[in-house]
């Protein structure tokens, strides 16, 4: 069962997803055979993890109703609802999750990893910042021993997002640092995959834009278009499709308009075609900020935001200026980032006061 299992670990790995599937077809008549729950368990997860990343998410979630607790012998466990925000955050379908789903008490350090992992992305799909950065901030430092090695990637390419996403930009270029050296492998976790996340250098090109290294991102986020279609995991080719074209647009030389225009094009079609919620009204609406309408895009309130973030105020400082909560400053904040094409509020500055970008 486990040399099955860590073969499809490494091909999962190694971005050959088509060997992976006939890996998981091997294995199962030795699953059967045992009749065991775990190795049950564990196949089904390898098998939901191939289904969410081809971008079949309603297979997944048949699948994922199919999975009980080995231990606790239920499918209303942690595990299930980790799998069930995996398929929310790319499709935005939150069917079966509790509205806000309590936080893990029991104190287990690979559970407090799981919930970052699964939680964080997901509240920042849905606009969620302040939840995704508390989360971001109760993990162990970047390179912490505290990390098993086996979840290490999967941290180290979910910080590069959330910290890109929240503005956590020391976390972002640790997490950046950390990640490079596997740029050419595929993000996953080890020991029975659960998740994948496509190439690495999907989030090493979220990360490289937020820090302002606009040429190191278009050379991550072309590659990860080019890894992640050649895999066949269309999700993640119309994520790095997205970032592509706001890094381009970040960029600003002119002939960076037509390719941006085509990529994010393109991510529009892939999620339309998928399903995937989230990504398709943030592409739609990057996809009419490069049509031309720039700063005319912003309604006078996100103007007004966008000036106090350029004259360095935080969001708890503009919601007490603007006398609007601190969630309703993130908002308009997020808002802006996606209607101008830019990646943090670092970016949101330099577009406002006209300085050139980094």
């Amino acid at each position: 069962f486990w040399g099955h299992m860590w073969r499809f670990d490494a091909l999962v790995q190694a971005g050959h997803i088509d060997h992976a599937i006939a890996e998981l077809d091997q294995l199962e008549p030795h699953v059967t055979a045992m009749g065991r729950p775990i190795p049950r368990w564990h196949l089904l997860r390898a098998r939901i993890a191939v289904a969410i990343g081809h971008g079949r998410f309603a297979a997944a979630r048949e699948l994922a109703g199919q999975v009980f607790d080995p231990i606790s012998d239920r499918s209303e466990s942690r595990p299930h609802w980790w799998t069930l925000m995996q398929i929310g955050r790319l499709s935005g379908d939150n069917r079966g999750l509790p509205g806000d789903p309590p936080l893990s008490q029991s104190g287990n350090p690979i559970g407090a990893l799981g919930e970052f992992l699964n939680r964080a992305p997901w509240h920042l799909a849905f606009g969620r910042e302040a939840e995704a950065k508390a989360l971001l901030g109760a993990l162990p430092d970047v390179g912490s021993t505290r990390i098993p090695r086996f979840v290490a990637m999967l941290i180290d390419a979910a910080r590069c997002t959330v910290a890109s996403a929240v503005g956590e930009l020391d976390i972002a270029a640790a997490a950046y640092a950390n990640l490079r050296p596997h740029a050419g492998l595929h993000v996953t976790n080890g020991a029975g995959v659960s998740f994948t996340l496509g190439s690495a250098h999907l989030p090493l090109g979220i990360a490289a834009a937020a820090l302002g290294r606009t040429d190191d991102a278009l050379d991550h986020l072309r590659a990860a278009v080019a890894a992640n279609e050649a895999s066949g995991l269309p999700p993640f080719a119309a994520e790095a499709r997205y970032h592509l074209a706001g890094a381009l647009r970040s960029r600003g030389r002119p002939e960076d308009q037509q390719e941006a225009r085509q990529e994010v094009r393109r991510a529009v079609a892939t999620a339309d075609q998928l399903g995937m919620a989230p990504l398709h009204a943030k592409a739609a609406e990057l996809a009419e900020r490069l049509s031309g309408r720039g700063l005319d895009a912003l309604t006078p309130r996100q103007r007004e935001i966008a000036q106090l973030v350029a004259r360095g105020h935080s969001n708890r400082q503009i919601a007490a200026e603007l006398h609007i909560s601190e969630r309703t400053a993130e908002n308009h904040l997020r808002a802006i980032m996606i209607n101008l094409g830019v990646q943090n509020r670092v970016q949101v500055a330099t577009w406002i006061t006209g300085a050139p970008a980094e």
